[in-house]
């Protein structure tokens, strides 16, 4: 098993095809962690954590990207958050009663957000539908919709360990790569999750596509590192109104403030509130 997190891009020599690859291990770990999740929803976040490192890679862009579905599932809320220095989040809520559904996501939606660090630069939003638990087939429905660019996603997740393969064509001659990508795509699909999961880079590229000229780039450490911080936490006490948190300080000694995605617990006593509300 690989003891790193990489994301790592590759292309076809020749042509405007090109690929990633993403494997997660540490970073799965360190979101169980902090969240003792189901199995079933471990899985499917860790495929979602896997994603959002490759669509994050695919946009040029200074900020963040969050991947997030909305659906009637047992697993109601998904989120998975990359910036453009691949570090990496997420969070999911699920109905402990629903979870031996074979449906785990159910119909929904799925969004996908932008957020340029600039706030002078305008957030941008893409939503495709959500249907039954394949995230891949709503992201590559995002990419023909939002950036009209042909793309085909894989994704693995066995608790432990996630990984991801992503082929985009890009804007070029259609007609001349149109043949060429549809037998690179025919390859890809014959890669089994236990090989994309537990191949390393070099061996999966191989294995599939060995008759032709790829080059593999340097690898992109891939961190899972929420980006709460107090400051955040403060701004979250403002939007309780000072009536609502000193309602919670009649009963209480302090506020606590717990963030979502790591579960780290922020406590704000009466001074701090005082100072909080007066900075404001």
């Amino acid at each position: 098993m690989r003891q790193h997190d990489i994301l790592q891009r590759f292309l076809f020599e020749g042509s405007d095809i090109r690929g990633e690859l993403v494997h997660l291990n540490a970073c799965i770990t360190a979101l169980h962690e902090r969240h003792p999740y189901p199995a079933p929803v471990l899985k499917i976040l860790g495929q979602a954590l896997a994603a959002v490192s490759l669509l994050s890679a695919t946009i040029k862009f200074e900020g963040s990207l969050i991947l997030q579905t909305q659906t009637d599932g047992p697993i109601n809320l998904l989120v998975a958050q990359s910036d453009n220095n691949q570090h990496i989040r997420g969070l999911a809520k699920w109905d402990d009663e629903r979870l031996l559904s074979l449906d785990l996501l159910g119909h929904g939606h799925l969004a996908i957000t932008i957020i340029p660090n600039n706030a002078k630069e305008q957030r941008y939003q893409g939503v495709v539908a959500l249907e039954g638990d394949k995230l891949s087939i709503a992201l590559e429905t995002y990419f023909t919709q939002s950036e009209q660019l042909a793309t085909k996603i894989w994704l693995a997740s066995d608790q432990k360990v996630s990984a991801g393969l992503l082929l985009q064509q890009l804007p070029g001659d259609k007609e001349q790569t149109g043949t060429f990508w549809e037998h690179l795509e025919a390859l890809a699909s014959t890669l089994t999750e236990q090989e994309l999961l537990y191949l390393e880079n070099e061996e999966i590229l191989h294995r599939l596509f060995h008759q032709e000229q790829v080059r593999l780039f340097e690898s992109t450490p891939v961190i899972f590192q929420c980006q709460c911080n107090i400051e955040k936490m403060e701004r979250a006490i403002l939007t309780f109104g000072r009536d609502g948190v000193d309602d919670i300080l009649s009963k209480e000694q302090a506020v606590d403030v717990t963030c979502e995605f790591c579960n780290r617990a922020y406590k704000f006593d009466r001074v701090d509130i005082t100072r909080i509300f007066l900075q404001q």
